[in-house]
């Protein structure tokens, strides 16, 4: 990895960032008066290309997480940590494939462009179950829930399965990677945290067992699975987070928590909270900090136009928008 690679990445992602949407574009769109105005004002702005349909938005975020990808794969010196950050949409590719070969469902609309297996290489292994090109650890889910839904699917299984797959290939990746990244080790650490947090929220709120949380807990994180099973366990369970480097963190959103009661609240603040991290990696220009930064950074914009762009369409009140629409500043 040569400072000059990294400078590179650096000037094209920095010439890059003014683009961005900005909280105040954000709040343009929550002042919309419909989805079509919210839709022209991207356009305005210069977000994504193709739709002038607004329920077909989705078709905006595709077309710029795919330029996304691109200038990932053109730029950036370390792609063996940046393609860390992608293989969520490789994953969530393989859910959508493997339940449309029980449904017979066509999909190709509902991929992500932001996957690095290629989707027709993808579709084809997932429909006739040859999975040896894929990581280990997801062939292994697979073969899992081959084993347990031969005849019928359970949705729920299956995506815990691939989680507890996916979390487990970030453990072997960066144990393989040449050149460790503190910055995403602690990411995907805490990532997993949340995860297992919200995973026991839902369990309860589910009133399933214990025996549950601990066949489906996910790896890669800090918190041990004994620390968790209160949520289940305790009618007004005390956690205790001190064990986990993160425990600040993890103690301000349990704490918002138990004042909400709303998972939804769970999942914004770890979407916040994972993206501000973006913030505190170097920014140096011989550093990759500022390209994992913008690649972040796309991402949560990909999920502020999508929020807002679905309660739009559906005539979701604004304040309800507000309270979960998530953070553009790291």
């Amino acid at each position: 990895m040569s400072q000059y690679a990294n400078a590179f990445a650096v000037g094209r992602v920095r010439a890059l960032e003014n683009k961005l949407l900005t909280p105040d574009r954000v709040q343009r769109m929550l002042d919309a008066t419909s989805a079509e105005e919210a839709l022209r004002y991207l356009s305005e702005v210069g977000y994504g290309q193709g739709s002038d349909k607004a329920d077909d938005f989705e078709a905006l975020i595709a077309y710029e997480l795919k330029r996304t990808v691109e200038l990932m794969g053109e730029i950036s010196p370390q792609p063996e940590l940046t393609d860390l950050f992608f293989l969520q949409y490789d994953v969530h590719n393989i859910k959508t494939l493997y339940k449309a070969r029980f449904s017979g469902d066509k999909v190709t609309s509902v991929l992500s462009p932001m996957g690095r297996i290629d989707t027709e290489k993808l579709s084809t292994a997932i429909m006739q179950k040859e999975y040896r090109d894929l990581p280990g650890a997801i062939i292994t889910a697979l073969e899992r829930a081959d084993q347990k839904m031969r005849d019928s699917i359970d949705p729920g299984i299956l995506d815990a399965c691939l989680d507890q797959a996916y979390y487990q290939c970030i453990v072997d990746k960066l144990a393989e990677s040449k050149s460790v990244s503190g910055f995403a080790s602690d990411y995907f650490a805490l990532s997993a945290d949340f995860n297992n947090i919200i995973l026991a929220l839902r369990l309860k709120a589910m009133a399933k067992p214990v025996e549950l949380f601990h066949e489906l807990f996910l790896p890669c994180g800090t918190l041990a699975i004994e620390a968790l099973e209160p949520i289940l366990t305790q009618e007004q369970p005390v956690i205790f987070f001190s064990a986990s480097r993160f425990a600040s963190t993890l103690d301000a959103v349990w704490q918002n928590y138990r004042s909400s009661g709303s998972i939804v609240g769970v999942e914004k603040d770890r979407d916040n909270t994972l993206f501000k991290r973006a913030g505190l990696v170097e920014q140096s220009a011989v550093s990759i900090g500022p390209v994992l930064r913008y690649l972040l950074a796309r991402e949560q914009e990909a999920k502020v136009v999508r929020l807002i762009m679905t309660g739009k369409v559906n005539n979701i009140s604004d304040t309800l928008l507000k309270e979960r629409v998530r953070e553009l500043s790291a």
